[in-house]
């Protein structure tokens, strides 16, 4: 049997390599680059949530009986606020803009992951108006 480290750690490593090319990409201007990057990232991030909703989870319930409560029912609703937020930056973004008055990715955020003011200003004005 597959242990749930060689299941799940390989496909954390993709997600975050495409996360971290994505941001990097942003952090050059290089916006075909970050397009792709995230929606490679999206993608990934969406398959990875399928693997554990849909083969670990279910195995873990199953062997523990515990189905009601406990660590599957919190990653689960962890999960859903995950794919909102990243629906919503992406529907905000597409629709605003602006990343001003984002309800979820705001520039304090990006500026606690190392975006400086310029970078910030060029993620601006290469959003579609």
């Amino acid at each position: 049997m597959t242990s749930i480290s060689a299941f799940l750690t390989p496909d954390h490593h993709h997600c975050d390599t495409l996360f971290a090319t994505a941001e990097t990409a942003v952090a050059q201007g290089n916006w075909p680059v970050a397009a792709e990057a995230w929606a490679r990232f999206h993608e990934a991030l969406r398959h990875h949530f399928a693997m554990e909703e849909e083969v670990l989870f279910p195995a873990f319930e199953e062997a523990t009986g515990i189905r009601d409560m406990g660590p599957t029912v919190v990653m689960r609703h962890e999960h859903v606020d995950i794919k909102e937020a990243v629906e919503g930056i992406v529907r905000y973004c597409k629709g605003a803009g602006s990343l001003v008055g984002s309800p979820r990715l705001t520039h304090a955020e990006l500026k606690s992951k190392g975006f400086t003011t310029e970078i910030l200003a060029k993620v601006e004005s290469e959003l579609p108006a």
